[in-house]
């Protein structure tokens, strides 16, 4: 899942440097796949440590707080693949 959203997010930079073409689809395409990936990496993180990946005195408490954060700040994932089968089926 990594890698194609590494692969996704490559084609939407090449797009965006083609100022020509547009890219709205494949950038939204390429956030929703990533933010995926980071929350499930995040929960796998937590329930591997139980209760430990909850507490303060553990980094992945803060990795899911942030995580959490950073996916809702880039657009929610809804909002990115309502954008996406906006432009494949149109209005």
């Amino acid at each position: 899942m990594l890698e194609a959203a590494r692969l996704m997010m490559y084609r939407a930079a090449w797009m965006s440097d083609h100022k020509h073409v547009r890219h709205t689809a494949e950038t939204s395409a390429a956030k929703s796949l990533a933010s995926e990936a980071l929350l499930k990496a995040i929960n796998v993180a937590v329930e591997v440590l139980g209760g430990f990946g909850c507490t303060k005195r553990h980094p992945v408490e803060r990795y899911y707080r942030d995580g959490r954060i950073w996916v809702f700040a880039q657009g929610a994932p809804n909002i990115q693949k309502m954008i996406v089968s906006r432009a494949l089926f149109g209005e």
